[in-house]
């Protein structure tokens, strides 16, 4: 599934910023993880670091042991095309 929203900033890098941050391990780029879509915490996005608003969709990635991963859709988006996991 191809996930998209307005991008949470304009970065002609922001697809970069999320393929720095998985080769350097900050994401992960294990292909059997799942992300499930809710309402917008406040929380800053894991990828790009500014905040998912409460009146957008947030992308939760859960990696056990209480470790949660937010995105915004568009961060999302660019986060499983970088590790194929679309």
């Amino acid at each position: 599934m191809r996930l998209g929203n307005a991008l949470p900033r304009s970065s002609p890098s922001l697809p970069q910023l999320i393929a720095d941050k998985v080769a350097r391990g900050i994401l992960p780029s294990d292909k059997s993880l799942t992300l499930w879509a809710g309402h917008g915490s406040g929380r800053p996005c894991d990828a790009c670091d500014e905040p998912v608003a409460t009146t957008e969709f947030e992308y939760d990635l859960d990696l056990g042991g209480g470790l949660i991963l937010r995105f915004h859709g568009a961060c999302a988006g660019f986060w499983q095309s970088t590790t194929r996991n679309d």
